[in-house]
C-alpha cells in the first residue's frame, strides 16, 4: 500500500530510528545529510520500519541536498526485497530549523513523508516529520513504535 491523500497523519517511528537520523545529521554537519524512509502504510498509520542514508550529490551540500540516483534506486530495491515500500525521504538542516524550507517546498514529492532534522530554539538537533499535499504542509502526529505501543497498551490494560 502506498501513501495517498486519504492516509491519516499517524506515524510509528521507533526511538532508535529517530536517534539514527539525528546522528547521521550531526555527523554530516556542516553539510546536509539525506536518505529514505522504508516502511509500510497500515491504515490508519504509516509504520517506518527502517531508515537509510544516501549520498548527497548537491552542488552545494552545505545548502541543499540531492539524493544520489543510484542510492535512490538501490534503496528502493532493498525496500522491495524486504517487503517494504519507500514511504518518505529525510534530510537535515544543520544550521536551521526542522521546518520545510522554500527549496524543500519546491522539490517535495506530494504525499510522501518528509523528515527533517534541524535545530531547535536551544540549537540542539531535533527531528520533525511533515507531509505535503499540493501547497499544504502538515506536521504528522508521531506515535510510539509498535513494540513500544504494545508495551504501553499492556500496561494500560493492567491499570484498569
Amino acid at each position: 500500500m502506498s501513501l495517498d491523500s486519504n492516509t491519516p497523519e499517524k506515524l510509528d517511528l521507533a526511538r532508535e530510528l529517530r536517534e539514527q537520523l539525528v546522528e547521521w545529521a550531526r555527523a554530516a554537519a556542516p553539510n546536509e545529510a539525506c536518505g529514505l524512509l522504508l516502511g509500510r502504510v497500515e491504515a490508519p498509520r504509516v509504520d517506518v520500519r527502517d531508515v537509510r542514508a544516501g549520498r548527497n550529490v548537491a552542488r552545494d551540500p552545505a545548502q541543499a541536498f540531492e539524493l544520489h540516483p543510484e542510492d535512490h534506486l538501490a534503496l528502493t530495491l532493498e525496500a522491495e526485497r524486504a517487503g517494504l515500500a519507500i514511504v518518505g525521504a529525510w534530510h537535515s538542516h544543520p544550521r536551521g530549523p526542522a521546518r520545510p524550507s522554500a527549496t524543500d517546498r519546491a522539490s517535495a514529492w506530494d504525499g510522501w513523508l518528509h523528515a527533517i532534522v534541524g535545530r531547535d530554539t536551544r540549537g540542539e538537533f531535533e527531528l520533525r516529520v511533515w507531509r505535503v499535499r499540493g501547497e499544504a504542509w502538515t506536521e504528522t502526529a508521531r506515535s510510539t513504535a509498535a513494540s513500544e505501543r504494545g508495551a504501553r497498551e499492556t500496561s494500560d490494560r493492567n491499570d484498569q
